[in-house]
């Protein structure tokens, strides 16, 4: 399961350091439930905000 996508060329991967087709380092976190970038209104994505943040 693909857990990261990049910024710059849009492709998914489980490395979180940089992309494998164009070499960026910029990688934004998936959502596991609906697969797409981090949405408000999603539950699973506020729990993971809130995880990192350490609220």
């Amino acid at each position: 399961m693909t857990r990261f996508q990049c910024t710059d060329c849009g492709n998914r991967s489980r490395s979180a350091y940089r992309c494998r087709r164009c070499g960026t380092r910029r990688q934004v976190e998936v959502c596991a439930s609906h697969g797409a970038r981090c949405l408000a209104g999603c539950r699973l994505c506020r729990i993971l905000t809130r995880s990192q943040s350490g609220i």
